[in-house]
Order: structure tokens, then sequence, then C-alpha cells
């Protein structure tokens, strides 16, 4: 089987679920093309396959931005069936890549990229299967025309990918006929439980994401500096990523006098991130519907935390109540509830054996359910499946 990825910017050190992706389809993967290449950090990459910049037109730098998506879907050429699409030119360099490279399937990476890149896809013959992550099914469903777009995608897919049930709902309206596999992004899940500690001296809490609107981190800072007010016991505070609200969360932490025990450390490198989870107590995750409806799909850093058997703090938002059994593997409030999310922090705080209890339980789901060789196994069964359908008609 040759498989073609086609994604947005590549590599994006964030979105290590693509990474992942591209890297367990081993020789089977013939080639990415991406939107844009960043070519210092693809030299950390020698171990895929060659990857090129389709640069289209618009440029790609405010393509998740919701104003600018809106207008860019405007203006934009309309693909058969009503949707917008990239310009011609563009459509032709997509599909001389696919022909030089002669797949057998592609597997593209967020509806949005799928919607653009239609024409050439069915231009080409070869089947495809398409995977939503997050933003793609919820800020730009806001967009009629990229609406009306996917009511011709999806049924053209030969397979659709969700991480999460209520994506699963919300693109069904669009097309009830297509099934939609839920499959969230997997994680390594270590064979034994990690060596975890009950210090009954302290609480080491940590916050792992974007700094973005619809991670919050500020309401999960507001939560913890609450907690820190109802329990004895000294909690310590990292904070790692980076994004827009970089300069608000520094601000908070600098304003409300915090950084004897709340420390900013920024984007890291994925090792780094697995050393501050294996040290965590607890892990926090305030998502919400962000202002421009963005919503998250399912957090792959919290499936890395339960993996660590740290138990999770958590909203009832999209794919973390896939994650988060409430209760038992961490606790999930309501979004924008700081003070219940306080009262969960301090109660964890206090009570180390609930910690280990809970941290094993989150371990034990994740070794079921989030083992990254189980959602690749899956992936390459529709990628396959695809293959056997065969090709389709050529046109154009």
């Amino acid at each position: 089987m040759r498989v073609l990825m086609l994604c947005p910017r590549f590599p994006v050190i964030s979105e290590t679920f693509i990474i992942e992706h591209a890297r367990s389809l081993g020789s089977e993967l013939v080639g990415i093309i991406a939107t844009t290449v960043d070519q210092q950090l693809l030299c950390q990459f020698s171990d895929l396959p060659s990857v090129a910049e389709l640069a289209p037109d618009p440029p790609q730098g405010g393509f998740w931005n919701a104003p600018r998506l809106k207008a860019r879907w405007r203006e934009q050429r309309r693909a058969p069936g009503g949707g917008p699409s990239w310009s011609p030119d563009v459509q032709d360099r997509l599909l001389e890549h696919i022909r030089a490279l002669d797949p057998d399937v592609i597997f593209v990476e967020f509806g949005t990229i799928a919607a653009w890149a239609f024409p050439a896809l069915q231009r080409s013959g070869v089947p495809f299967i398409v995977r939503f992550h997050g933003v793609d099914a919820s800020a730009t469903l806001e967009n009629e025309s990229y609406r009306e777009s996917l009511r011709h995608v999806l049924p053209a897919a030969q397979g659709v990918l969700v991480v999460s049930q209520a994506m699963r709902h919300r693109l069904s309206e669009l097309a009830r006929s297509v099934h939609f596999e839920v499959n969230a992004c997997g994680v390594d899940v270590p064979a034994v439980l990690p060596q975890c500690h009950a210090d009954t001296l302290s609480c080491r809490l940590l916050i792992v994401g974007r700094m973005t609107g619809k991670k919050a981190p500020l309401r999960s800072l507001e939560a913890a500096v609450l907690a820190r007010s109802q329990t004895r016991t000294p909690l310590r505070l990292e904070v790692i990523g980076s994004g827009p609200l970089d300069a608000q969360v520094e601000d908070f932490v600098s304003s409300q006098g915090l950084s004897d025990w709340v420390f900013v450390h920024g984007a890291q490198p994925h090792e780094q991130v697995f050393r501050f989870m294996r040290d965590a107590d607890v892990f926090l995750q305030h998502s919400v519907v962000a202002e421009n409806g963005d919503r998250e799909g399912s957090p792959v850093a919290v499936m890395e935390a339960a993996a660590a058997a740290v138990p999770v703090v958590a909203t009832r938002h999209e794919g973390l109540v896939d994650i988060v059994v409430d209760g038992e593997t961490g606790f999930l409030v309501e979004e924008h509830d700081v003070e219940a999310m306080a009262d969960r922090i301090s109660m964890l705080a206090s009570d180390p054996e609930l910690r280990l209890a809970m941290g094993q339980q989150a371990w034990e789901r994740a070794d079921q359910h989030f083992r990254s060789e189980r959602a690749n196994q899956r992936i390459r069964a529709m990628l396959k499946a695809a293959v056997e359908k065969g090709r389709q008609p050529q046109g154009g």
C-alpha cells in the first residue's frame, strides 16, 4: 500500500499527532504534501519521506484565523458542488504531485484541507480518507460555504475519522448517511504502571498546551490560586506551552505575585514535556468553547497525563469527556467554573492516596483505550479498506 499524506503546515511541534501518523505508516508513506513547510524544523525528521510544499494562494499564515478564514472562503473560486477551493493553478500543482508520487490512497489531515483540495482529489481518482481534529469541526463550521463544501467532500471520502463523540454528532448533521469512525489520537503508554509517589508534603500541578482561547490557561491559573488558599499542602505549578495568550499568562503570574510557586516555561521539546509529566501529581485542563467557536478535539496532553498515571482535573468539554472518567481517573467540572475546579484541585492536593488511586485508574484506562498502536492500526485498516475499493474513475 502506497500512502500519500496531505496536511497543512509541516512540521508543527504542537501537532505531534500528525508527526506520529506519518511515522506510524513507515515505508508505506511515499510522501507528504503540506501547504507550508518549516525547513528549519524539517531537518529533525530525516526519517520521513520527501515533503513537498504546495504554497497555495491565499497564504496560509492566517488560515485558522476565523475572521480571515471567513473572508477567504467567500473570495475563493467555487469547487464542484458549490464549495470554495484553491485556485486552478494550485489544484494543478497538487494534481501533479499526486500523479508523480502515484499513491494508492491519500490520507488528508483536517477537513479544511480536504475542502480546499477537493477538485484535485476528485480529478486524481485516488481514494482518500479525511481526519478531523478540532477547529475544522467547530469554529470553521460556522461558515456556510465550508459546510456546503463538506456536504460533498464527506460522501466522496472512503473514510472519515473524528476524535470524539461530540465531533461525530456535530458533523453527522451535514452528512447523515456517512459513517464517522471515532478514533482519538493515541499516545505512548508504558507497559507497566509508572512509579508514582504519595508525597504528603507538596503537590505538583501541571498545565501543558498552546496558550489559546479554547485552552483557557487563565482559568486553570485562577483555579490553582484559589485551591492554594483552600489547602495546607504547598502547591507548585508548571506551565508549558506558548501561543497568543502568552503575555496574558505572564502578566497574571507577575501581577498576582505568583512567581515563587508558578513557573512558566513556554514551549518545550516533547522529551522535556514527558519529564514534567512524570513528575506531576495533578494535570489541569480548563478547556472551553472559544469566542470564535473553536473547540477541542481530544487533547493529546490529557491522554499523555493519563498514560503517566497522573489524575486530571478538566472541564466537560468535547473529547475530554471521552478521556476522563469523573470521580475515577480525575474530575470534570463545567466550563468557566473556577470554584469547582479549585475544589477538586485542593481535594487531590490534600489526599495523596486519592491521587495514587486515580492515577492508577487513569493509566489502566489509557492502556486499554489510548495506545497509539491501537489508534494507528485503525487508521491503517481504513486506508487498506479504501485501497481495496479501488481507484475512482479518472476525470479531467
